[in-house]
């Protein structure tokens, strides 16, 4: 094992692209996840998982959503699961910065951290895709009970955890390599070769 501490790289773009990862997450609770486009008057109706805002102000969510169709059940379960991503991924991050800080590790006890940090992107993964299907569900709904004068679109927070889940995914892979990759290669080659 190498003396004195070093960056690992792959570990710190691990951390930078977590760190999007995060802010994209956190985004999807503070921006509208559909947009309702009224025909009759030409204004927007924003609808997000905390609250929505418009021109008349900020109301909770599921303003507009009729439980009735289940449309606002969905929004509501999105948000759980979106508040779960969000303390999940803000895990992974703080886990991933602590490891630019714990120097030169065995490439044993490296292999065991790193298992269950991914372990920890995982869970956030499945989070955020739960979140994506249960809005998906909400959008499909609306978009099948919208009459003519509404045209129903994803809003931008939709597309915000789409952005999230994909820089997470990058970030585990990343981090795999960092992990498991360079580290035990290098430790493999500083072993001596024994005569026969």
């Amino acid at each position: 094992m190498a003396k004195g501490k070093g960056l690992n790289i792959p570990l710190l773009v691990s951390g930078i692209l977590a760190l999007i990862a995060a802010i994209m997450v956190i985004l999807l609770l503070c921006t509208p996840v559909i947009v309702d486009f009224d025909h009759r008057d030409n204004e927007l109706d924003y609808i997000g998982l905390i609250s929505s805002c418009d021109e008349d102000g900020c109301r909770w969510t599921c303003y507009r959503a009729s439980p009735r169709n289940g449309a606002c059940n969905n929004l509501m379960l999105a948000k759980s699961f979106s508040a779960v991503s969000v303390a999940f991924i803000l895990l992974f991050l703080i886990a991933m910065s602590a490891m630019q800080f714990s120097g030169r590790l065995p490439s044993k006890v490296l292999k065991s951290v790193g298992g269950g940090i991914l372990f920890l992107g995982v869970l956030t993964a499945i989070a955020i895709v739960i979140t994506i299907i249960f809005i998906s569900q909400s959008l499909r709904i609306s978009i099948e009970r919208a009459s003519y004068s509404h045209s129903i679109q994803p809003g931008a927070g939709f597309y915000t955890a789409i952005v999230g889940l994909v820089c997470l995914l990058v970030s585990m892979g990343v981090a795999g390599s960092g992990f498991y990759g360079s580290r035990t290669k290098k430790e493999c080659a500083n072993v001596p070769a024994t005569s026969t």
